[in-house]
């Protein structure tokens, strides 16, 4: 459950070593996962997850720009912006 927040530079690098351009971070406290938007390619999107999960010791659930316009949208309103800083 997401009673914490992750730490905040270890995306950042994370974002940076994947040549990630924008990060938009969304945290609901008890939530089961820590939402996060980044304009990623799919392709890409497992390996980044697993590192996001082993380097954070949490649960992400990632979007990127072909995820639902809905969700996309509310991510951004209801999140921040992490990277870039």
């Amino acid at each position: 459950m997401s009673y914490t927040t992750p730490n905040i530079e270890t995306v950042r690098r994370i974002c940076l070593l994947h040549k990630v351009k924008l990060c938009y971070l969304n945290i609901e406290t008890g939530a089961e996962f820590v939402e996060l938007l980044v304009d990623l390619d799919s392709s890409k999107m497992e390996l980044f997850n697993h590192e996001l999960e082993s380097w954070c010791g949490m649960k992400f659930k990632l979007y990127s720009n072909m995820s639902k316009r809905s969700e996309i949208s509310r991510i951004k309103s209801k999140g921040k912006v992490i990277y870039p800083i």
